[in-house]
């Protein structure tokens, strides 16, 4: 595993992460079709933002091992965990694994706004 130092590696809390999900779906009764976590490491995010009941949950994470605890510690079959960097990994390609749902919408939109800048 990389030292912590060398990606600024920060695991947030599960009760911070919980937290924060549950104000957002409190304070803006967020009701997302996707939730798109883009440096998830062991999973926080990945596991408080289940409140949502969103289909679709997507984690990103640089670390394989961290992939892998997240992977294991979170098994729905509605998270995907995807090894990769959000820097360089094309968001637009989510667009084929969500289907025809109507949900292209929000995924080319964030596509978009991250080609942008």
């Amino acid at each position: 595993m990389p030292r912590k130092c060398e990606y600024g590696d920060y695991q947030t809390t599960p009760a911070f992460a919980k937290q924060v999900c549950t104000f957002l779906k409190n304070r803006y009764t967020l009701n997302p079709a996707v939730v798109i976590e883009p440096t998830c490491g062991v999973g926080a995010f990945v596991k408080a933002s289940l409140i949502f009941n969103a289909p679709l949950i997507y984690g990103t994470e640089l670390t394989p091992e961290y992939c892998e605890i997240c992977s294991r510690e979170i098994a729905a079959s509605r998270i995907q965990v995807i090894n990769a960097d959000i820097f360089s990994f094309a968001l637009g390609e989510l667009k084929e694994l969500v289907g025809s749902d109507g949900h292209h919408g929000l995924i080319a939109t964030v596509a978009t706004a991250t080609k942008t800048h």
